[in-house]
């Protein structure tokens, strides 16, 4: 019984342990933080989003890099080509643009994005991001 009660026990600590270690949770601020700004503005005749939001830096977070920006709105999408680097005690906003297939209109979106954070430890988490918006006029 009590070989069983150990084995038990260290398989709730491996669980423990593996979800410790991928969960981005250990990284990032609880999801209940903006990851985008609220508001993001239209730019180029509506084919075009300037895509943007605020870092929620968790202790221990160097420096990060936020790509695969993508914006819907109906059949419209818009996405980003590249990524844009920023770092702890230096950047507070990032931004990226993204460019869309159709034209967009102003009114509310589905904005997604990943992070890949890079703590001072040398380790790094995915960290992916999906948050409503609403679309303005640039």
């Amino acid at each position: 019984m009590f070989r069983g009660l150990r084995i038990l026990a260290g398989i709730l600590v491996s669980m423990a342990a593996v979800t410790a270690l991928t969960s981005p949770s250990q990284a990032a601020v609880v999801s209940s933080h903006p990851w985008f700004f609220a508001q993001l503005s239209l730019a180029n005749g509506g084919h075009a989003v300037l895509a943007g939001g605020p870092i929620n830096w968790a202790p221990g977070d160097a420096w990060a890099k936020i790509e695969d920006v993508t914006i819907t709105q109906g059949a419209v999408t818009a996405t980003s080509t590249g990524a844009t680097t920023v770092r702890n005690g230096r950047d507070v906003n990032w931004w990226l643009n993204a460019t869309a297939s159709g034209k967009f209109r102003p009114g509310p979106a589905d904005a997604y994005a990943l992070e890949i954070g890079h703590r001072a430890n040398g380790t790094t988490y995915r960290y992916y991001w999906e948050m409503p918006v609403q679309l303005t006029r640039g």
